[in-house]
């Protein structure tokens, strides 16, 4: 919750101030996974087996999930 609201709101912040600053931190999360999915519609990575459902995953998720998934 803390990294949410990082840079956006102050020990002084008023609630309307932070409901303003929720809205824009919303906004802007919401505006870099659009970013995100957007790049992985235009970028493969490489495989690592020869499996086909590396394939289906990879078209079904963005980059960075399929990135975590691999290094679990």
């Amino acid at each position: 919750m803390n990294s949410f609201f990082d840079g956006y709101i102050h020990s002084n912040t008023t609630l309307k101030e932070l409901m303003e600053q929720y809205d824009n931190a919303l906004r802007k999360k919401v505006q870099k996974e659009d970013e995100a999915n957007a790049h992985s519609l235009n970028v493969r990575i490489q495989k690592v087996s020869p499996y086909k459902f590396e394939d289906q995953f990879q078209q079904a998720d963005t980059i960075a999930k399929y990135k975590n998934s691999k290094n679990k």
